[in-house]
């Protein structure tokens, strides 16, 4: 069910909680022709400030591209990119096997799928040891 699994940078963007932002940073990064390949948002709670995850085909030229238009405050970490069968349960075998190893999942979140949509999906991880989840999720 595991298809492929995949090292990344993930950009974790600290934004004001406003109208457009996302709009911005979106039409920043497609002039640019770097694509978003995943992406999680949520309003930080008792603040004005909302927190954005994404992934792009090129980071370094996404952090790049922000950093000139005014968003100063992003941080990259390295996170998982599994590529899964879209079908009932592969989503289990990801978790169970990182369970079974005593790895913790620190943040995860799906994606659209990729390739033929029928097929394929991706979902991010974050976990206590990316690289030993690496190995052990590499089909």
């Amino acid at each position: 069910m595991i298809k492929a699994v995949q090292m990344n940078k993930e950009l974790f963007l600290s934004v004001e909680n406003k109208i457009g932002q996302l709009a911005k940073i979106s039409k920043i990064l497609s002039e640019r022709g770097i694509n978003i390949e995943a992406l999680a948002g949520y309003i930080k709670a008792g603040t004005t400030e909302a927190q954005i995850r994404l992934t792009a085909d090129n980071d370094s030229l996404a952090v790049d591209a922000l950093k000139k238009n005014g968003f100063t405050n992003i941080k990259e970490k390295s996170v998982l990119v599994v590529s899964l069968e879209n079908k009932p349960g592969a989503l289990n075998v990801v978790t169970s096997k990182l369970a079974k190893e005593n790895i913790g999942i620190i943040s995860m979140y799906g994606t659209s799928c990729e390739g033929d949509c029928c097929a394929l999906c991706r979902v991010i991880v974050d976990t206590s040891d990316n690289q030993k989840a690496t190995v052990l999720l590499t089909p």
